[in-house]
């Protein structure tokens, strides 16, 4: 009897394991001989820059080496890349200055390595992971970069208030760019992996209600009817509850 038990379990991992996505990324090794910058010392701007720079190069010789989010072989080289990312605080001592050039380069920099990993329809597919993580972190960074944007106005001297505020349609318009972007990217034709989808559905959700009272009015409605299409037609019905439920806490009072 505890042969035939067996069969059927063995069965079984052997299908598990035929279903698990194929890795065709590189080790850490093969990533520090290629010339990339190794995981253990803290990076500079310039190492964050020269990853996507040699990243790039390696793409062009082999289809797919790029480091994955899940991979048992490349996972904390991705990782390492999303935490040399400056990240925002919003209690740190830096100066505003210093936090906006850090936000610029970081919005940079992410675009540089979407356009490393790729956007055709094989690559969404495969790397759906990593452009989606990528797409969070812009997103909590945007998030944190409104507050302190008009933190900073109350706070600022008249003059610089008053050229800020100036300065504020500008602002409003490069918010609503990475969040139209980002609605986009929920659409049918974009091959990214369902559970992907939803995990960036909640991240919008979380950090674009903290900030909707600083959104203006045009850019309001323009995200609403996106927002309301998803929820209304979208394939994926976890995304459709999550940008409805969105919808309920933003609420008519807000806009």
């Amino acid at each position: 009897m505890k042969k035939n038990l067996l069969l059927p379990i063995l069965f079984v991992c052997c299908l598990f394991s035929c279903e698990r996505e194929p890795d065709f990324s590189k080790t850490l090794q093969e990533y520090y001989d290629f010339g990339l910058p190794k995981i253990e010392r803290n990076w500079s701007y310039e190492e964050l820059e020269i990853s996507a720079k040699l990243l790039g190069r390696m793409k062009q010789k082999d289809s797919f080496p790029l480091p994955k989010l899940n991979s048992r072989k490349s996972s904390k080289y991705f990782e390492k890349i999303l935490s040399a990312m400056p990240r925002l605080s919003l209690k740190d001592s830096l100066s505003y200055r210093r936090k906006a050039r850090d936000f610029n380069f970081m919005q940079k920099m992410v675009q540089r390595f979407v356009q490393v990993y790729g956007t055709s329809e094989k690559e969404q597919k495969y790397y759906s992971n990593e452009f989606m993580a990528l797409n969070k972190l812009v997103l909590e960074e945007v998030a944190k970069m409104t507050l302190l944007y008009y933190d900073f106005i109350e706070q600022a001297s008249p003059e610089y208030a008053d050229q800020m505020n100036a300065n504020s349609a500008t602002f409003q318009n490069g918010v609503l760019t990475v969040l139209e972007a980002t609605l986009e990217n929920h659409q049918d034709h974009f091959k990214y992996n369902s559970e992907d989808k939803i995990a960036l559905a909640r991240t919008f959700s979380e950090h674009i209600e903290k900030i909707w009272h600083l959104i203006d009015i045009d850019s309001k409605e323009r995200l609403l009817t996106q927002i309301q299409n998803i929820a209304e037609q979208n394939e994926i019905r976890k995304v459709r509850n999550i940008y409805s439920e969105f919808l309920e806490s933003v609420g008519p009072k807000d806009h």
